[in-house]
């Protein structure tokens, strides 16, 4: 693991000190580089020479305190993690460094605290750390959008979506580049419309409204820009819907366009007679001879083929063709009469093939003799590539849904017919998605009965796009699985659905996991709770056990007030019993961990265990072999025993058979992020019996503290295990079902080099 601890500061006047917080540091397996200073100028020195990783520091210094260290720290780095320590601790100084910004504040003598403090903290500045960085990175952004925005040359810009159309947005930029302030549109909402070229205002404010109700618009007018000029402007919004957070809004940009279209002037001027026939049109059209010679031809056949610039001199349909052969079939169907979309391939003066449609009319002369043919090309090699191009798309679209773990689905708006379901549908409800082809609502049938009905009252909002329903799908096998069920509409032109598409996503898992957390944090908050009362509860109980023991070194035996006494210690210390316990689940209390095999634990007790099942249950004991060692407490390993055993003997009231086992497991942490799902090695101890079981209703229950399912019992055993295993860096599973006994198994990890 890498050490987050490389250099750390120690404000101390006290070598001792310093070498007692040195020493807890390396308990907590930190080995950092450490270096102390007592005076103001040297912490002074010490920040400007180096960055640090941790500062502790002492509250009470020669010439400066605690706090005032704070803030020259704070001066140099606010992310430097900063704990307080102290030798005498009041409430009002520990609050007074807290708001100064001290993480923490701790005593001198009671440094149990030090550890986790320092871990927290660490996290934390890092949390902080990532934070400025994000906000840095955002600013940043930000101002590459700004400068970006006022050196384009569109003008972004953003209205409402009713009348009057109010501006809402106009970027910057179109002061340089039209002489108009952006302000003027935001607080006159006329000022737009005011600067319309009158012969262009009517069209373009009678075909906005339609524009915004159809989501988009492309326009071009003139606009009287701030130096009194008419500007030509293209202008294309798009309408974005509304959110929960606010109404929708026309979002949209404008270019000045008045050189095209000064250029546009002067082509049209220039058209000739057969402008209608050729530059109108969007295929290539061209008069031929019979020998494919051009006698003349229009913009797209030129640029479809090419030929001199000065005329149609050098352009021959023949010398275009790729195949001759191709082209004696063309003459012969041109001598017959016309040619209807007859597909050729040609070649493009840049060498490129081209495929084309071809449509031919005979062109004669006066006397009814053909001179040539008007030939029209369409080309569609785009329009066949594209066509190519939605064939991999949609064959890859199909690979997607037939290999990811979410069923895609097409229908009918009523469902009676199924037109596509991926091959997840199998793998979800268990059963062949072939039946639905047969019966479209067949996949209701395996819906959990208390489900069904809640489903089918759902339906109905799925032509509106008001579907989406999670529901219990029963499996043939008997397995149960969650599922996520969507529904979209497909609309047609006029806005009616013709078809339902959705997705059935299998959220088994993620509920699983759902339930798992919130079941922890319940752990932890009980925990807490339960550590908390037993913390002032212990401290009273010390009080009490002090008293009587000064009272029963004071009372004669003799005296009636001296068994009183002897009560009063024995109900301590069996309270202290208890809360040791209760600081166990809480996991405050402090274990002293050293490398154990669990076999050697588990014969040193066998002979116990055997007296405290009794004759009528069986034990049995089964040890692994291999080494391997564990990081554990020997007392509370012992106490995990022996409840477990305990607990065991009493769900067997007319005997049975008690089998421990010890073993070593490869797995990940189930509930340990810190792991990063690696797998790592774990020593496991198992008890099992073959008891009457527990009910399913009550095993998310049994860890919690004061659970119990005896007439007599604190229900405070197995909160007492799952405290110290998870304490020890381990986790306990539960595997039981009524009739068939109970098996805890513990999993502690494995001393890495023991193995």
């Amino acid at each position: 693991m890498d050490n987050p601890l490389r250099r750390v500061l120690i404000i101390e006047d006290s070598p001792d000190d310093a070498l007692l917080l040195l020493r807890k540091l390396q308990e907590g397996g930190f080995h950092p580089q450490v270096h102390r200073v007592e005076t103001r100028a040297e912490l002074t020195q010490a920040l400007e020479e180096g960055d640090w990783d941790l500062i502790l520091a002492d509250h009470h210094l020669p010439g400066f305190s605690g706090t005032e260290a704070l803030q020259m720290v704070r001066d140099v780095d606010p992310d430097i993690p900063f704990l307080l320590i102290s030798g005498t601790v009041d409430e009002e100084t520990a609050v007074e460094a807290m708001r100064a910004g001290a993480q923490d504040f701790l005593a001198k003598d009671r440094l149990a605290r030090l550890l986790p403090a320092i871990e927290r903290e660490l996290r934390d500045a890092a949390i902080r750390r990532n934070r400025r960085s994000v906000v840095a990175s955002l600013v940043a952004t930000r101002s590459r959008l700004e400068h970006l925005l006022s050196s384009s040359p569109a003008v972004l810009y953003s209205m409402e979506t009713n009348p009057p159309f109010r501006t809402t947005f106009v970027g910057p930029n179109i002061y340089p580049l039209f002489g108009l302030d952006p302000d003027r549109f935001i607080e006159d909402p006329h000022f737009w419309r005011s600067r319309l070229h009158p012969d262009d205002r009517d069209r373009v404010l009678g075909d906005l409204a339609g524009q915004v109700e159809a989501g988009w618009g492309i326009r071009e007018y003139r606009f009287l820009d701030g130096h009194g000029d008419w500007r030509w402007v293209q202008d294309e919004f798009q309408l974005h819907d509304g959110t929960p957070s606010g109404p929708g809004e026309v979002t949209g940009y404008f270019i000045d366009i008045t050189t095209r279209k000064r250029s546009d002037a002067a082509r049209r001027q220039s058209e000739d007679r057969y402008r209608t026939l050729f530059h109108q049109s969007r295929d290539a059209i061209g008069v031929f001879s019979m020998d494919g010679e051009a006698l003349e031809f229009n913009e797209p056949l030129f640029r479809l083929l090419g030929s001199d610039e000065a005329g149609p001199v050098g352009l021959s349909l023949r010398e275009r063709f790729l195949d001759p052969q191709d082209w004696a079939q063309i003459q012969g169907l041109m001598q017959e009469g016309s040619v209807q979309d007859h597909p050729i391939r040609l070649r493009s003066a840049e060498d490129q093939a081209i495929d084309a449609l071809l449509s031919t009319i005979p062109w004669a002369s006066d006397e009814q003799e053909m001179e040539g043919v008007i030939v029209i090309l369409r080309d569609v090699t785009r329009q066949q590539q594209t066509e190519r191009e939605l064939k991999e798309s949609e064959a890859k679209l199909r690979q997607v849904a037939e290999h990811v773990d979410v069923a895609f689905w097409i229908s009918s708006v009523e469902k009676d017919e199924i037109l596509y379901v991926s091959p997840a549908y199998d793998r979800i409800w268990g059963r062949p998605g072939g039946e639905l082809h047969q019966d479209g609502l067949a996949w209701l049938d395996a819906i959990h009965p208390e489900d069904r009905d809640r489903v089918r009252a759902a339906l109905p909002g799925q032509p509106e796009g008001d579907f989406d329903v999670e529901y219990r799908v029963v499996r043939p096998d008997g397995q149960i699985r969650w599922v996520r069920d969507r529904a979209f509409p497909v609309r047609d032109a006029e806005g009616q659905a013709h078809r339902l598409v959705g997705v059935a996503e299998d959220i088994t898992e993620r509920l699983e996991l759902e339930t798992r957390l919130l079941h922890s944090q319940k752990m932890d908050a009980v925990g807490r709770l339960a550590g908390g009362v037993a913390h002032d509860f212990n401290n009273l109980l010390t009080v009490i056990g002090s008293h009587s023991e000064l009272l029963l070194s004071d009372l004669p035996q003799d005296s009636e007030l001296w068994e009183d006494a002897q009560e009063i210690r024995r109900a301590t210390q069996q309270a202290s019993t208890l809360t040791r316990r209760l600081l166990a689940f809480s996991k405050r209390q402090v274990l002293q961990p050293q490398k154990i095999r669990l076999e050697d634990v588990v014969e040193e007790m066998e002979r116990m265990t055997r007296r405290l099942l009794g004759v009528q249950v069986e034990l049995e004991v089964h040890l692994d072999e291999r080494p391997g060692r564990v990081m554990a407490d020997p007392g509370q390993l012992e106490q995990v025993i022996l409840n477990l055993v305990v607990n065991a003997r009493d769900a067997m009231e007319g005997g049975g058979r008690l089998i421990i086992r010890t073993g070593q497991v490869t797995a990940p942490h189930p509930d340990g992020p810190q792991n990063e799902g690696r797998d790592r090695s774990w020593r496991t101890l198992s008890v099992k019996d073959t008891g009457q079981g527990i009910p399913p209703a009550l095993q998310d229950q049994i860890f919690e503290p004061f659970f119990t399912t005896k007439d007599e019992g604190t229900g405070l055993g197995l909160s007492t295990i799952f405290g110290i295993v998870e304490q020890s860096g381990g986790w306990i599973d539960l595997d039981s079902s009524r009739g068939q006994g109970t098996t805890f198994t513990i999993h502690l990890p494995q001393v890495p080099g023991t193995d």
